[in-house]
């Protein structure tokens, strides 16, 4: 079955999975993923699984938690990282077309994150939506740290000596475990990339 991990979810999964957040949260493991090296030992994960986490990291500490994955990995353990990249934050302040999805994308959550959570902050009500939906996914009201770009995910993943570093599709995956574990939904997939790296086998 393997040992897996996964990273700031709000409830558990089936018996091989070790579920982890920082707040408290019914039947999950609290843990400060700031504050590393983890309890868990060299070579123990087969898959460490983390959605709209990264990114309320600063840059230093999203690398060091992925060197601390690396760590724990076991070799051909895999990593899946799921986050709002910071390219289509880009795009929805530029003077791109947005897609049909995307521009559903923008008026949902500009009314749900942006009007009833402020997501985007005080005193940008001025701006277009497009905009003020850019700075809820880039700050998120002070809980967003560090939007990755998706070359420089890739980048750091490499650096750390992960190998098989890969953009994947949404809710695919070549490992079955994975496969289907992002959370459903056309909104939830737009503002999302994905990327998974493999930890060499020696």
């Amino acid at each position: 079955m393997g040992q897996f991990l996964e990273i700031a979810a709000d409830k558990p999964r089936n018996l091989n999975w070790t579920v982890v957040n920082v707040a408290d949260r019914p039947g999950v493991a609290k843990l400060d993923l700031t504050k590393l090296p983890t309890p868990y030992t060299d070579n123990q994960f087969d898959g460490i699984y983390s959605e709209h986490f990264i990114e309320h990291m600063y840059k230093y500490q999203g690398i060091n938690f992925f060197k601390e994955a690396f760590r724990i990995l076991k070799p051909g353990g895999v990593i899946r990282t799921v986050w709002p990249p910071y390219e289509f934050v880009e795009k929805l302040v530029s003077d791109e077309q947005l897609t049909p999805d995307e521009q559903n994308f923008v008026a949902s959550y500009h009314k749900f994150y942006v009007v009833n959570h402020n997501f985007a902050g005080k005193g940008h009500s001025k701006r277009s939506l497009r905009e003020q939906c850019a700075l809820g996914l880039l700050y998120q009201n002070g809980e967003h740290l560090y939007v990755w770009p998706k070359k420089e995910m890739i980048e750091v993943l490499n650096d750390i000596g992960f190998v098989r570093v890969k953009e994947c599709d949404y809710m695919k995956s070549s490992k079955p475990e994975f496969t289907g574990i992002d959370t459903p939904g056309v909104i939830r997939a737009l503002h999302s990339a994905v990327v998974e790296a493999q930890k060499p086998w020696s």
